[in-house]
């Protein structure tokens, strides 16, 4: 009896020990010249993502960190990676962004949990998050928590659609130990689709060159973050997909 006492506990302190599924707030501080235009610490990011969605009509929110803050949109005071491509594609659609320079799976956890989604309640979340987990955790922790994201936004906006985009290529060279990972946890999150809620679709091949490595024309020196040009080409991947669950 002690043995299988001591197992279960051993089982749930594993479960408990993955970071991923831990809600947590940020300790981020960014100045302005690091893409937080107005300055300052994680929590004022999240402030305004909670008064956007308290004052404004959302159709459409992209979910995330750093990768979907370059989207900017109105109410949010960051830098803005590809302004002219947001007003070609989103800025009609009562869209906004909702990505934190930073973020974990962890810290979108504490944002859902704190108001993020108590009033948005948008069509269409599109949600690429986890890429800032690839240094420290195993793709099965990484796709844990997104797993955990999903159950949440199920709770907070049961009738909203959520596009759930693969993470983006993170490495020059297709060996780079992080585009492998990021390639398992890929395979694992592609299992969440539900065709009724959660639609997949992984776009990483669009910021690639014909022999893997990253495009440099589209992505920026550290072949993770977007240049402008690369946020193009992800708007035209998902537009067609994007459409129809903003129609339905």
């Amino acid at each position: 009896m002690l043995s299988a006492i001591v197992a279960i506990t051993f089982i749930g302190c594993q479960k408990a020990a993955n970071p991923c599924i831990v809600p947590v707030p940020s300790s981020e501080t960014r100045a302005a010249s690091a893409g937080w235009q107005r300055g300052g610490n994680w929590m004022n990011q999240h402030e305004d993502i909670n008064k956007v969605g308290e004052t404004r009509k959302l159709d459409l929110v992209f979910l995330g960190d750093s990768i979907s803050q370059g989207w900017g949109g109105e109410g949010r005071y960051v830098w803005q990676a590809a302004p002219a491509v947001w007003q070609e594609y989103y800025a009609k659609r009562n869209a906004c962004s909702f990505g934190i320079s930073g973020d974990g799976t962890q810290h979108v956890l504490w944002r859902i949990d704190h108001g993020n989604f108590d009033k948005a309640k948008p069509h269409v979340v599109v949600l690429l998050v986890g890429v800032n987990n690839v240094p420290s955790c195993a793709p099965e922790q990484i796709a844990e928590g997104v797993k955990a994201i999903l159950d949440r936004l199920a709770t907070k906006a049961p009738k909203t659609k959520i596009l759930l985009l693969g993470l983006f290529p993170f490495g020059q060279k297709p060996e780079a130990p992080t585009r492998k990972k990021v390639e398992a946890v890929n395979a694992l999150i592609s299992k969440y689709e539900d065709k009724n809620r959660v639609f997949y679709q992984d776009i990483g091949r669009v910021f690639l060159l014909s022999n893997g490595e990253g495009n440099p024309d589209l992505m920026a020196r550290d072949f993770l973050h977007l240049k402008p040009e690369g946020y193009r080409a992800w708007a035209k991947a998902i537009e067609y997909r994007l459409t129809q669950l903003l129609k339905d």
